[in-house]
């Protein structure tokens, strides 16, 4: 008797764009360093004050919250990696 595997499907290439980490650096360009460069650079000397350093880090902080929220929210099944309706694994899927 030989035991026959089931072919192994080809590894499908994700975008650039749809990787995790080129979102989260496209989120902190955009939602922390963008507003801090036009805030000095239309109103020369703020650069350096508490207020645009403060800014700067909470707009930073409230994006590595919100991507952090959502890649929790978003983990696959364990086992399984499809939805729960769709998935038969022998063991069970349970959620991560």
């Amino acid at each position: 008797m030989m035991l026959h595997a089931s072919p192994v499907r080809a590894v499908q290439k994700r975008s650039l764009l749809s990787r995790r980490r080129a979102q989260f650096v496209g989120a902190l360009i955009a939602g922390a360093l963008l507003p801090y460069l036009l805030r000095t650079i239309f109103w020369p000397g703020t650069g350096d004050e508490d207020t645009s350093l403060n800014a700067l880090a909470g707009n930073a902080a409230a994006v590595v919250l919100a991507l952090w929220v959502r890649m929790s929210v978003e983990k696959p099944i364990r086992g399984c990696g499809r939805a729960p309706s769709t998935c038969r694994s022998p063991r069970g899927a349970t959620w991560a």
